[in-house]
């Protein structure tokens, strides 16, 4: 039973049943590459942060383990920009660059691990998806969404480049 709620208080509750990143079953696809889906928010704030991201990505040999699907939303800046990079050898990675999806739930279902920008919308269903996530951009009102992300156990945050790879490199190596 909850406590009586004090009206000057809120009571925290927890919200989403996540299982922990190293809980989580691996699921690789059938040639055996994890599949990560990358959710940009519609403003492309975090495209400068992704691009640096899937430089970094390109420099590690597990890699190649990755399939990557990008998506830009209705940012057409984004989208060309990315295209682009993949036209020109898209970082030495395996990248998919889409615009709008109108199937981002099956999407985040299949994939193996997410990366997206801490907008609340987003993170919500990706965190009911059950799929392990890193947060690797938001504004300054979305910081407390980054830290629900990893108080809910559903991932981590951090807008560092580097601790992001190797987040996601802890999380790949033990995939197996």
């Amino acid at each position: 039973m909850l406590p009586e709620p004090d009206r000057h208080r809120p009571i925290a509750t927890p919200l989403l049943p996540c299982l922990p990143p190293a809980d989580r079953a691996p699921t690789p696809s059938v040639s055996q590459r994890l599949r990560v889906l990358v959710v940009m928010g519609a403003d492309g704030t975090g495209g400068n942060r992704l691009r640096r991201l899937l430089r970094a990505l390109g420099r590690r040999a597990w890699s190649m383990r990755l399939d990557i699907e990008i998506v830009c939303g209705r940012n057409e800046r984004l989208l060309r920009t990315l295209g682009h990079d993949v036209d020109q050898g898209g970082f030495g990675l395996h990248l998919k660059v889409i615009g709008f999806a109108t199937d981002l739930p099956h999407r985040m279902a299949r994939a193996d691990i997410c990366l997206l920008r801490a907008s609340p919308l987003v993170m919500t269903e990706v965190a009911a998806a059950g799929v392990p996530t890193l947060a690797f951009d938001w504004h300054a009102h979305e910081a407390a969404n980054a830290r629900l992300l990893e108080s809910w156990g559903c991932g981590r945050a951090s807008k560092s480049v580097h601790r992001v790879v190797d987040t996601l490199e802890e999380w790949v190596l033990a995939e197996g």
